[in-house]
Formats: structure tokens, C-alpha cells, sequence
């Protein structure tokens, strides 16, 4: 898939992702919009996040629940190109954690966006549906670069494979489940988003390294990877990434991989399966681990 092809792909999710025009992430401004659950979105949570933006270098899209659209408007115009800065993130994070959230443990069913509607209905005591994805809200701002595939991946050499490479589909991902040290690569979720593909290294019987890919949206899939930390720097990173992409690719989808920036490993074997910084994200009130 030629790279602008990529480049508008992902701004057509990310519009989803946003409730805006794909448009909206070229055209140099900063911007707010309400957060929604769009049926084309990236499907991290069942509720609607609190607050969110993401960016591709052309101007940012602020997502967020109506009690915040005045403050957000107020930052993204007083920070404008800094606004993923810290001091940016440390006043969103004061001012999230000001909002009148129900406690963790007494949650609203995910339909009832409203942090106003939510802290009525508790204080009135009303009997609510408990939602898995508010019981584990992140508030602090999570801040993370996703990386896609801008070149082809180059084959690794077969003299430097010392292990064997299966590849598993479908259901039978789910038959990795049972080995731990994999947390990364593998979201262990049965949902709408669940693991559909997984590469994985063996050697004298056992697995050594998992390459995993989530449907996150009928567009992009996500890769995590895991390497026993006893078979690091030998290459098995970029060889289980660069098979799974071509996979992903193979199933018409787009291939991203996000990274914490200070994870300079992940960020290395991203540059070297030919990924570049593609986006960057900050999201509060996504379930934790994501």
C-alpha cells in the first residue's frame, strides 16, 4: 500500500476516531470536537472518552466530554503547536481531575456520557449498570507516538533465524493465552477487539517471542510484540514484526505500532520493520493497559 494511500487511510480513521473531517488533521489549526462513539472508531472502550487529541503534524483535534469543550477550546488556542507539551498536559491533567467523576468501583452504564447526568444520578442513589471500561478509567493523560509502515519490510537473513516461526490465525490465538511474559503482544480480550493474528518464535519447545495484532477498527490493526528478555537483541523483534505486517497487509489492513516515547527499544524496532512516526496521541479515560 503506497504511502499516501496510508497517510489518507489513517486520517479517514482518525476522523472517526474524532468526530471530524479527515480534512480537519491538515488544516493547520487547532480544533475541538465532542467526544462519540462512532461505529468506525477505534474501539479502546464502550464509553465515550473524557478527553483525547491527536495530531499527524497538520494542526490538532481535541476530542472531549461537553463539560470540558470550553477548556479545551481555551488551551488549544493559548498552546497552539505546544499543546503536547508538558506543562500543557500537567494543566489537563489538574483539570480532569477536578471533574466530579463516580468512584471507580460505582459506575454508569456507558451510554450516560454526561459527567453532570453521571454525578446526579449517583448522588440521587440510583441503582446504575456496572461498566467494566469506567471501573478502569485512566485519568492521568497517556501519552504515546503510533508508528506505520512507510517502506517495505527488508527479509531477514535465514542464517540468523535459530528458531522456528508459526504463524496463528483467529481462534487459534487464543491457545497463547496460557503462557505469561507476553503481555504486550497479546490484548487477551474477547470483545469486539480481540487478537486475530500472532507470529511467534519457538525454540527447544517453547515460545520465545510473540508479534500480536488487535482488529482495533475495520481499518487499522495493532501490533504489540513480546521477546523473552533472555533472547533480546538478536533480531527475533523485527523479524516476528515484519512477517506480521506483511500478514496484516495480506488481510487488506493497515498495520500501526504504538510506543510510549520513552521506550527507546520499541521505538528502534519500529524504525527497523520500516515504520515511521505517524501520529501522535494523548488519551484520558481509555481503559487502562491500552
Amino acid at each position: 500500500m503506497p504511502p499516501n494511500t496510508i497517510t489518507e487511510k489513517l486520517a479517514e480513521q482518525l476522523s472517526y476516531d474524532y468526530n471530524c473531517s479527515p480534512y480537519d488533521f491538515f488544516s493547520g489549526t487547532n480544533s475541538v470536537t465532542e467526544s462519540l462513539l462512532h461505529p468506525g472508531r477505534r474501539r479502546f472502550s464502550e464509553t465515550a472518552d473524557i478527553f483525547k487529541m491527536a495530531t499527524i503534524g497538520g494542526g490538532t483535534i481535541i476530542s472531549c466530554l461537553p463539560e470540558l469543550t470550553g477548556f479545551s477550546k481555551e488551551i488549544a488556542a493559548r498552546y497552539g503547536d505546544e499543546i503536547f507539551s508538558q506543562p500543557a498536559l500537567s494543566e489537563i491533567s489538574t483539570k480532569i481531575s477536578e471533574i466530579n467523576l463516580p468512584p471507580l468501583n460505582q459506575t454508569v452504564n456507558p451510554s450516560d456520557v454526561s459527567l453532570s447526568e453521571i454525578s446526579k444520578k449517583l448522588s440521587n442513589n440510583h441503582t446504575e449498570e456496572i461498566s467494566e471500561d469506567y471501573s478502569k478509567t485512566v485519568l492521568a493523560p497517556q501519552f504515546k507516538i503510533a508508528f506505520l509502515p512507510k517502506k517495505k519490510t527488508s527479509k531477514p537473513n535465514p542464517t540468523d533465524i535459530f528458531y522456528d516461526i508459526r504463524v496463528f490465525e483467529g481462534d487459534d490465538v487464543k491457545k497463547l493465552y496460557g503462557y505469561s511474559g507476553f503481555e504486550n503482544a497479546l490484548c487477551r480480550k474477547t470483545g469486539k477487539r480481540r487478537d486475530v493474528l500472532a507470529v511467534c518464535a519457538f525454540y527447544g519447545g517453547e515460545i520465545i517471542g510473540i508479534a500480536g495484532a488487535s482488529n482495533d477498527s475495520r481499518i487499522m490493526w495493532q501490533i504489540g510484540i513480546d521477546v523473552d528478555w533472555r533472547f533480546k537483541n538478536n533480531g527475533i523483534a523485527k523479524t516476528l514484526v515484519g512477517i506480521l505486517t506483511e500478514e496484516i497487509f495480506a488481510q487488506k489492513k493497515i498495520p500501526y505500532y504504538v510506543v510510549s516515547p520513552s521506550n527507546i527499544p520499541s521505538l528502534n524496532t519500529a524504525i527497523s520493520c520500516g515504520y515511521s512516526p505517524s501520529f501522535a496521541e494523548v488519551r484520558t479515560g481509555a481503559p487502562a493497559g491500552l
